[in-house]
């Protein structure tokens, strides 16, 4: 979708058929600034890991956040 498409159907200056709230989200979701911050890009590495090693992952963040909510 356009991005003048986009921003019109934000401002509510055009109705948005259903058939395009796909594309919309998607192109919503995109438009963030930048790169994410690197524990944010991490994270999205993480997903691309085997199961296991995603609950590895999780593990050690559980441990280090309780550790840091006792200090």
């Amino acid at each position: 979708m356009p991005q003048q498409t986009a921003s019109s159907s934000e401002r509510g200056i055009h109705r948005v058929p259903v058939s395009a709230l796909p594309v919309l989200a998607r192109t919503n979701t995109q438009a963030k600034r930048g790169p994410g911050s690197k524990p944010q890009l991490q994270l999205e590495q993480t997903r691309q890991l085997p199961r296991a090693q995603q609950r590895f992952v999780e593990k050690m963040l559980e441990t280090v956040i309780a550790q840091a909510e006792r200090s």
